[in-house]
């Protein structure tokens, strides 16, 4: 949950770089009070900073998920096997590793990390961080927790050929181990509930969690294993995207829209398969029409050949009004087999353009005289946001000057205006140029 977890919190960086800044001094001064060693004490601070800004600062999913819920998660073998997985384990071990060579107390350390292991994830399942509490989490964590203390004990025993063990450290770290795993078993027992479930969820809704399931299944068959499901909301418009992941593949899903916005097969290369290019097309038609006929409806389709061989095939879908190519896209890629190995769709809706006044010799004369280059290759008319609003453009495709052949240089004008439309610093639309 971690990998997603940073990409899901905007702000993480420069949160973490204050507060390390702030702890890791404090840090530097405790130690040079109790006369112990400065460094480790300072990246131990750091290290322990670093996890809970990860783990505990509210993510982009918001209150998404309020339920006093906890994932039963997957095995530990199963979780390693992850890069979330992974990352996990490796989340509290430098604060453990580094705690070790400050405070020379192992199993004092290890106390505090099992504890706060245990205290993040409830914290996770408590309030509305964009999160949820995972028993995979959990194990992952608490397994960097034993390993950082374990190497931290060798590195100490090693440079100083003593092992370092005290009766009071094991009496205090063996205090906090009974009592943190007490308090752990009864609130996790009696106030949390077990969503039997093997899959990490970020701020994913239990109908969102079925859906997404659901879709997992019919695109991979039962026996698929979703891995992680991640909420986000887009940046504009009212829709959220589930990011799934299962041990098959990639895909984006919209939500309420129920819409599979992006889709990749893990099996990335074509199987070399013996269809023939009217079955690669008809195993592309019924993937479109069953998941996508508002956008296959009234759209022209195209099948082209991508790379050398066999295949694979992308199956393209575009509508047109008045010979304006419209911003819904659909793209579907058909392995030699028959089998989809990629979907890209941009649900937009058909907007309402004004007339266009630019015939296409006057938006290629326009875009030559504006950018020094020779028009070459295609110019067609497309929709485009010019401000915030939808406008007929002219795409003039250019070959620049010493160029034997074009490199990809395209210039946009409005095919109302005449007026060239550059792309604005965000990418996020086009803005008007002179």
């Amino acid at each position: 949950m971690i990998e997603a977890s940073v990409r899901a919190v905007p702000g993480l960086v420069p949160v973490f770089l204050v507060l390390a800044a702030v702890v890791g001094a404090g840090a530097v001064k405790f130690a040079r009070v109790k006369c112990l060693p400065v460094v480790p004490a300072a990246l131990s601070a750091v290290s322990l900073i670093g996890a809970l800004v990860v783990t505990l600062l509210p993510g982009e999913a918001g209150d998404a998920v309020t339920e006093l819920t906890c994932n039963a998660g997957m095995p530990l073998g199963d979780v390693l096997g992850t890069s979330s997985g992974r990352l996990n384990l490796l989340l509290f071990l430098p604060f453990c590793f580094f705690g070790v060579l400050s405070a020379r107390r192992p199993v004092g350390v290890l106390g505090c990390g099992i504890a706060l292991v245990f205290t993040v994830e409830l914290f996770q399942a408590v309030f509305a961080l964009g999160r949820s509490c995972s028993y995979s989490d959990i194990k992952a964590n608490a397994s960097g927790v034993v390993i950082g203390t374990i190497l931290g004990t060798i590195w100490v025993w090693v440079g100083t050929r003593k092992v370092p063990f005290g009766r009071r450290d094991g009496m205090v770290g063996a205090g906090v181990l009974v009592v943190s795993s007490c308090v752990a078993f009864a609130v996790f027992g009696f106030w949390i509930t077990i969503n039997k479930v093997d899959t990490e969820s970020i701020g994913v809704t239990a109908d969102q969690g079925r859906w997404a399931r659901s879709v997992a299944e019919k695109i991979d068959g039962p026996g698929v294993k979703v891995v992680q499901m991640q909420l986000r909301k887009e940046t504009s418009g009212p829709s959220s995207v589930i990011y799934l992941t299962t041990d098959k593949s990639r895909l984006m899903l919209l939500w309420p829209d129920r819409k599979i916005q992006l889709l990749f097969e893990n099996a990335n290369q074509d199987d070399y398969g013996s269809l023939g290019k009217s079955d690669i097309r008809q195993a592309g038609e019924d993937f479109a029409r069953k998941w996508y006929p508002d956008e296959v409806a009234g759209s022209k389709e195209t099948l082209d050949l991508v790379g050398k061989g066999s295949g694979p095939y992308v199956l393209s879908y575009r509508r047109y009004a008045d010979k304006v190519m419209m911003p819904m896209r659909l793209d579907i890629t058909v392995s030699s087999a028959g089998r989809i190995m990629a979907a890209n769709c941009r649900p937009t809706r058909d907007p309402e353009l004004p007339a266009v006044k630019i015939d296409k010799k006057s938006a290629q004369e326009r875009a030559v005289r504006n950018s020094g280059s020779k028009a070459a290759g295609s110019t067609f008319l497309i929709a485009q946001e010019v401000n915030a609003v939808w406008r007929p453009v002219w795409l003039v495709n250019l070959i620049k000057q010493g160029e034997q052949e074009p490199s990809g240089a395209v210039a946009f004008i409005d095919a109302v205006t005449g007026r060239q439309v550059v792309g604005d610093q965000q990418g996020s639309g086009w803005s008007m140029g002179s």
